[in-house]
């Protein structure tokens, strides 16, 4: 990473501010990266809105997903155990999404 990107890496934690300034306990939390696309690439070009998210997905592999959470003002103890819990099943390996 450049120097020259730092500005960019220290909005990162800048989504909690509003929360912290506010007295709402608040986190963000790295849960996976994004995965290389594979299989996707047959999509290309199908849909105009497809188009560009595949360009995106493709530049993005290697990216944190991060979840963040916020609580109830004097709760940093509720933010921070669903923390450890969320941090103990990324750990743990990926989790599949839910379908409806």
């Amino acid at each position: 990473m450049s120097h020259s990107a730092s500005p960019t890496v220290a909005l990162a934690g800048n989504s909690a501010l509003l929360f912290n300034l506010l007295g709402y306990p608040a986190g963000t939390l790295v849960c996976t990266t994004v995965g290389a696309p594979g299989g996707t690439d047959s999509r290309a070009g199908r849909h105009r809105i497809e188009r560009p998210a595949l360009h995106v997905e493709g530049g993005s592999a290697g990216f944190p997903i991060s979840v963040q959470l916020a609580g109830r003002p004097g709760r940093e103890d509720q933010v921070l155990a669903v923390m450890r819990a969320l941090e103990a099943m990324a750990r743990s390996g990926p989790v599949p999404l839910a379908t409806q």
